[in-house]
Order: C-alpha cells, then structure tokens, then sequence
C-alpha cells in the first residue's frame, strides 16, 4: 500500500511565499528583506507542510544564504533562522543550503556575532544543518573552537549557552558528557539537550500570510 502524501501548504501561503521571494530578489531595504526572511520563518513554524514547501523553494534558499553575508546582522540572524527551520527533517534542504554557500558565512556569524544571541543562532542553524547529516557535520567541525569560546563566555544567558552546547555535540561526536559540563561550568551532569527547533516568534494570528509591506 503506497504511502499517503503529506498535506500540501495552503494557496495563501504559496503566495506568501512566492511575494516573500519576490521581495528577496529585488528589494534592497535591509528592513523590507527582514520582514520577508521573519514572515518566511513564522509560516515554517506554523505547520509542517508549509515548511516543506518553503525547503522546496530554491530560489529562496539561494537567497537566504546570499543575505547571511549581508552587513546588516539582524538580517542575518533571521535568515539563519529561517535557513535552521527549513532544514529541520529535510536532507535534501540541508544538503542544498551548505552546496550554496552557507558554511563560511555562517562560520562567521558564529565567531564575529555582536552578541551571544546573534552568535546562538549561528550555532542553531548549524546544529539543524548537522542533524543526521555526516557530510555537513564534516563541514561544520572548524567551528568547534568558536562553540567552546562561546561557552566559556561570561554573561551568556542560557538559552545561547544550550543552543552551542547542543550544536557541540552534534560536530563533535567523541565529547563525553563530563568534558562537555566542564567546559561550560556547570555542577550537574546532565547533559544539555540536543533539540535543535527553538521556540519561534509569537504569531499573533493563525493563519497571518500577508506579505511584508515595503517601504519606500
């Protein structure tokens, strides 16, 4: 018996989807590329098949990548978010965002990132694009250095201090739990989790599709 298909992303997010491309490829207002890259990540949050479109989109993909080497950093913290989604569960996404440039850059935001959160969702994305993926853990082991400075950091909030943690033990296999405690300082030994889905931005309304607004 054939395996059922998944459900489809509805019309209005296609749309969505297909403006917040359009804006991606011809605006150049670092705000109006935000709100497209932040509408993209709130309908991947929202269900499963809009996500699977969205990793589907290579357009897209290419585009997101390209801005992670944008000057502006709060358009590259969101679009390594919306990079980290599409690739939750999805091989053939994780394999064409690091065939298209998104290991440097992400490197990058990891080692140079303003602040611990810009730095955590560096480590986030590269945790999803690791997942169950041997040939990108590959790519991404040169961060390891950059993930412990990350830990070692004074006044991470421990959010960013999980999100590094977790993406450590995915690059590096052979880090028992014990030497992974001892680098972050912590008394207990459990281990922190490898989840790689952090919670996503509130949406306000189910259902929100509507295109970012441009500014001109």
């Amino acid at each position: 018996m054939a395996a059922a298909k998944p459900p489809a992303a509805s019309r209005e997010v296609v749309v969505a989807v297909h403006e917040c491309l359009e804006t991606l490829k011809t605006d150049k207002n670092a705000h109006n590329l935000g709100r497209a890259a932040k509408l993209l990540v709130k309908l991947a949050y929202l269900k499963t098949p809009n996500r699977i479109h969205i990793a589907k989109q290579s357009e897209v993909i290419e585009l997101l990548v390209k801005y992670l080497s944008h000057d502006k950093e709060f358009l590259r913290v969101l679009c390594a978010q919306a990079l980290m989604i599409a690739a939750h569960e999805n091989e053939a996404c994780k394999t064409a965002i690091t065939k298209v440039g998104a290991v440097a850059p992400l490197c990058t935001l990891l080692k140079e990132g303003s602040d611990a959160k810009a730095k955590a969702m560096a480590a986030r994305c590269i945790c999803s694009l690791s997942e169950h993926h041997e040939p990108n853990r590959k790519l991404f082991r040169d961060c390891c250095t950059d993930l412990k400075d990350l830990l070692k950091e004074d006044g991470v909030d421990d959010r960013s201090r999980y999100a590094a943690a977790a993406c450590l033990r995915r690059l590096d296999k052979h880090l028992a739990k014990g030497q992974l405690n001892e680098i972050i300082g912590m008394k207990t030994k459990k281990a922190p989790p490898l989840g790689n889905r952090p919670r996503g931005p509130a949406v306000t309304r189910r259902g929100d599709t509507r295109a970012p607004v441009r500014r001109r």
